[in-house]
C-alpha cells in the first residue's frame, strides 16, 4: 500500500486537488441561488408592501391629528371641518414623473366630491414654488407646504397616500401608487360597490361628447370634438395624465397604428384630462413623432365648474387610458371599460362597422 502511495502520490494529490475544487464550485452556486431566492422573496414582498394598507397599532384606526393648514394660495384649510368626508392626503416632491398619479387623484376625488371626497396635496420638500407648480399643472384641489412637521405626524415619507374615513379615523396609508388598489380603496370608503366607476349610458356620453372642446397642442387653437362634416368614425382615446418621461404604452403604439393604417375609415384623438400641462404634452407629442401621424392630441381645458361632475363620467378609472368609439353622426360604437379592455387590438378596429 505504501509502495503504491509513494509510486502514484502525483495522481492522487491532482485527484485531491479536482475534487476540492468540484466542493467549492458546488457549495458556491448553492449559495448564489439561496441568494438569489431571497433577493427575489425580499423584492416580491416589497412589491406587496407598496400596494397594500399599512395597517398596524401604530397608526391604523387612530384618529387623524386635527390640523389647520394654509394652502400655497393662501387658503385655510381646518381637517375638523372635512369631519363626515373621506379625506385623501397624498404627501408629494411634485416632480414631473409624479404628476400622473397626483392629476390621477384629483380625476377621481373630483369623481366622488359629491359623495364627500376630499384631496389635499402636500408639498413634502417644504420650499415655496407656487410658479414652479403652476407651469406643469393645474389643480382645483389644495397644495399645502410641509417643513416635515406634517410627515411626521402621520410616519409619512413623500410619496404616501393616506386615506381618512367619514369618522375621522386614519383607514389606509400606501407608500407606493398603485391606481387601481387605491382607487378601489378611496370607492370603498366612499361607500360604493367597489366594482369600478357606474356605466354612463350612450345617450349621455354621446350627449357630452357633443358639446365637447379641446385645445389642439400641435395646430395652438381650440377645436371641438365632434365633426360631422369628417365622415368618418372618431376613435377617442382618454387620459387622465401620461408619464412625459416614461415610453409609450403599447395602447399608443397600437392607435398610431391604427391612425396611418386605417386613416379613411378613422379619425384618431388623444385626449388628456384638466390638470395636464399643453406644454408638456406638447413636448411628448413631438418627442415621440405623434405629429408624424395622422393624430389630433388636445387637453381638455375650457369646462365650466358647474360642468366637471359630468366631465369626470367620462373616465373609467380602472381603465386609464380609455378608449371610445364614434361614429360620424355622433352614435356610440363602444366604450371601453375594465370588462372588456382585453378585446382591443388591430383585429377589433377591422371588426367594427
Amino acid at each position: 500500500m505504501n509502495k503504491f502511495i509513494r509510486k502514484n502520490w502525483f495522481y492522487l494529490l491532482i485527484s485531491v486537488f479536482i475534487v476540492v475544487n468540484i466542493i467549492f464550485f458546488v457549495n458556491n452556486n448553492l449559495n448564489k441561488k439561496a441568494k438569489a431566492e431571497s433577493s427575489t422573496q425580499q423584492e416580491s414582498s416589497q412589491q406587496i408592501q407598496a400596494i397594500i394598507p399599512v395597517e398596524n397599532s401604530d397608526f391604523y384606526n387612530r384618529p387623524c391629528p386635527e390640523l389647520s393648514l394654509t394652502s400655497i394660495d393662501g387658503e385655510q384649510i381646518d381637517l375638523r371641518n372635512l369631519i363626515g368626508n373621506v379625506i385623501i392626503l397624498k404627501f408629494s416632491r411634485f416632480y414631473k414623473r409624479d404628476l400622473p398619479d397626483l392629476i390621477f387623484l384629483e380625476h377621481v376625488a373630483g369623481n366622488y366630491k359629491n359623495l364627500g371626497v376630499s384631496l389635499v396635496f402636500i408639498n413634502s420638500l417644504g420650499r415655496h414654488y407656487k410658479k414652479e407648480i403652476e407651469k406643469i399643472c393645474s389643480f382645483i384641489s389644495p397644495v399645502v407646504e410641509d417643513q416635515g412637521s406634517i410627515a411626521g405626524l402621520f410616519n409619512a415619507s413623500f410619496e404616501d397616500t393616506i386615506i381618512v374615513g367619514r369618522n375621522f379615523l386614519i383607514k389606509s396609508k400606501y407608500p407606493g401608487f398603485d391606481k387601481r388598489v387605491i382607487y378601489s380603496d378611496i370607492k370603498r370608503w366612499a361607500e360604493l360597490d367597489g366594482n369600478g366607476s357606474d356605466d354612463i349610458s350612450d345617450e349621455n356620453l354621446e350627449s357630452q361628447l357633443r358639446d365637447l372642446f379641446y385645445f389642439d397642442v400641435l395646430e395652438k387653437k381650440e377645436k371641438p370634438l365632434f365633426d360631422p362634416t369628417l365622415n368618418k368614425k372618431v376613435i377617442i382615446t382618454l387620459f387622465t395624465s401620461i408619464c412625459t418621461g416614461c415610453e409609450e404604452n403599447s395602447r399608443i403604439q397600437l392607435l398610431k397604428d391604427i391612425s396611418s393604417g386605417m386613416n379613411k375609415k378613422y379619425q384618431t384623438v388623444f385626449l388628456f384630462g384638466i390638470g395636464n400641462n399643453e406644454k408638456n404634452i406638447r413636448q411628448y407629442a413631438l418627442l415621440n413623432n405623434w405629429d408624424k401621424f395622422p393624430i389630433s392630441i388636445g387637453v381638455i381645458d375650457r369646462i365650466n365648474p358647474a360642468q366637471l361632475s359630468n366631465y369626470y363620467e367620462l373616465f373609467e378609472f380602472n381603465v386609464d387610458p380609455r378608449t371610445i368609439i364614434i361614429d360620424s353622426s355622433g352614435t356610440v360604437l363602444f366604450q371601453e371599460f375594465l370588462r372588456n379592455t382585453n378585446s382591443i387590438d388591430e383585429i377589433f378596429f377591422r371588426k367594427i362597422k
